[in-house]
């Protein structure tokens, strides 16, 4: 009879142990299961009148099930020596393509946008599509998870036209405002990479510590990405920290003497932090 208690006394108790040891290594297991969730842009900049090419990257955002896309800049060739289109109609027609897709559409001029053009057609188009929104009045954007916000323009004298949108130390100081009290992370939306200017670099990343950036100068239009120091990160890896050059949408010769056909990039963002990008391109 003891034999037996202590039998079926010893087989309780491992089983006890059993179920503890299986409950206990389950517990991160579960954890570990919930997946992230993860926020996807579609980032074109450097359209530059090229419909071709823009409703290329239009139809691959639709089909990648974008969750919103970013205009970085420069919708019209402004310069262009052979133009006989106006800007306004470039503008209007490269967002208006980009806003059929009926997901929130983040816009902002680059160095080619003039006031007098960009304005009344954003106006316009605001009017005409709930989905966008005008970055130059609506400086920052609390989607839940992610903040938005803008640094419209160019930072360098000589490259933007007299009534275009040049960034200068009253911009960049203003930047503090617009992210105090924002809760982290934020995404800094701008034509030139904060990397790309020390003025702009020392206030976004070092003093306000904003860890991602997207924009499009063809002046360093290959598409790359970087750490808060430089660093380059790798399409396809998850980082806490970057800055994504998203490319050119127009054919156009980068920095490093390639000629490339067009150029966009995906965005993907988690809600725990980490973002990643894939190059899109044309050739």
């Amino acid at each position: 009879m003891k034999s037996s208690t202590l039998l079926i006394l010893s087989v309780i108790l491992l089983f006890i142990v059993v179920t503890s040891i299986v409950t206990y290594k389950n517990i991160p297991l579960q954890a570990s299961m919930v997946e992230p969730k993860i926020t996807k842009f579609c980032v074109i900049s450097n359209a530059q009148g090229n419909y071709d090419n823009t409703q290329v990257f239009v139809n691959y955002c639709r089909a990648n099930k974008a969750d919103a896309v970013i205009i970085a800049g420069d919708m019209a060739q402004h310069w262009r020596d052979t133009k006989n289109i106006p800007d306004d109609e470039e503008i209007k027609t490269v967002v208006g393509m980009i806003a059929g897709l009926g997901v929130p559409v983040y816009v902002i001029p680059g160095h080619m946008e003039v006031k007098s053009s960009y304005e009344p057609v954003m106006k316009e188009l605001t009017a005409r599509y709930s989905n966008i929104v005008d970055m130059t009045r609506v400086r920052v954007v609390d989607r839940g998870d992610i903040r938005l916000v803008s640094l419209p323009g160019y930072d360098i004298p000589g490259e933007v036209d007299v009534d275009g949108y040049l960034i200068g130390k009253t911009e960049i100081d203003h930047m503090g405002e617009l992210v105090s009290g924002l809760k982290s992370p934020i995404i800094l939306i701008s034509f030139r990479l904060p990397l790309y200017s020390n003025d702009i670099a020392a206030k976004v990343i070092d003093e306000l510590q904003i860890n991602f950036s997207v924009g499009g100068d063809v002046q360093s239009s290959k598409v790359e990405a970087s750490d808060d120091a430089g660093g380059i990160v790798l399409p396809g890896v998850w980082s806490r920290q970057l800055h994504v050059n998203v490319g050119t949408a127009n054919g156009w010769v980068m920095s490093n003497g390639v000629r490339v056909k067009g150029l966009a990039t995906m965005l993907y963002f988690r809600d725990d932090n980490y973002a990643k990008y894939e190059p899109i391109s044309l050739e």
